[in-house]
């Protein structure tokens, strides 16, 4: 049994018509976002959650000099992004089923999430896990700003960075 919700399961099945008429990010915005987060400077490892078709992996990818994993649980969503040949690598999965190894990443992003966020509080263990560590858990994402704690989800913290708490 599949975790991904009914409506998007059946919602992003045409996937190619999502990528044709769905908007890009602005390539400032990006470079702003990755300034924020502390990479270093050579090979960053950078964990890219629900990657979708591909918008916003396709302004990450030039200008990260490392690797990207990029995580998507639905298949044709993935199948899009994965034909547009970039150079990052495709996974399955999901913000509670994240597949990389513990202590892999630097950081994660997401360039849109839901409100609330859907990130329970097992993915908050598992994040600390899997990031790199010296690093702190910390999502940052495009999407509108929103405190990331269940306890304070109408409180606001920078755009461009947000701590786990």
């Amino acid at each position: 049994m599949s975790s991904l919700n009914p409506i998007a399961a059946t919602g992003f099945t045409a996937a190619d018509s999502y990528d044709a008429h769905r908007p890009s990010y602005h390539p400032v915005a990006v470079s702003f976002l990755l300034s924020r987060l502390g990479l270093p400077a050579e090979s960053p490892r950078l964990v890219e959650l629900a990657c979708g078709t591909g918008k916003f992996t396709e302004l990450l990818a030039p200008v990260v000099a490392g690797r990207i994993i990029a995580v998507e649980p639905h298949d044709s969503m993935a199948d899009v992004l994965r034909r547009k040949d970039l150079p990052v690598e495709v996974r399955k999965g999901s913000a509670v089923d994240i597949p990389v190894e513990d202590g892999w990443a630097d950081a994660v992003v997401a360039a849109q999430v839901g409100y609330p966020p859907p990130f329970p509080s097992s993915f908050q263990k598992k994040n600390k896990n899997w990031l790199t560590g010296g690093n702190s858990p910390r999502l940052s994402t495009g999407s509108p700003p929103q405190r990331l704690s269940p306890r304070s989800r109408a409180s606001s913290t920078r755009p461009a960075q947000r701590r786990w708490v």
